[in-house]
């Protein structure tokens, strides 16, 4: 399939409101099934990146910078000290928590 062709679809796709999207989805199902198989599949994948995106760190189970303090514990894992933070996340030193 051309790279092309499922680029200006999808650019078109992303022009409309949401009822002429799918209404021209539907045309293009009956269409070119081919090329709606792989442009509904690509924006779904887009759908679940950006909704993936759009999650707050507090809420993905990330914590925020300098959030663990020493004796917290991870499953075996007892927080020692925060070593250092910065652009993708935080070094903690660690220890074994019973040992």
């Amino acid at each position: 399939m051309d790279w092309a062709i499922i680029s200006k679809t999808l650019t078109r796709l992303e022009t409309l409101v949401p009822d002429e999207a799918a209404a021209e989805l539907a045309l293009l199902g009956r269409e070119d099934p081919a090329l709606f198989e792989r442009v509904e599949g690509l924006r779904a994948t887009a759908n679940v990146a950006q909704s993936f995106m759009q999650t707050s760190m507090p809420d993905a189970g990330v914590h925020q910078t300098g959030s663990m303090q020493p004796a917290d514990r991870i499953d075996i894992w007892k927080i020692n000290a925060l070593l250092g933070a910065g652009g993708i996340g935080e070094v903690y030193e660690a220890s074994l928590a019973d040992a």
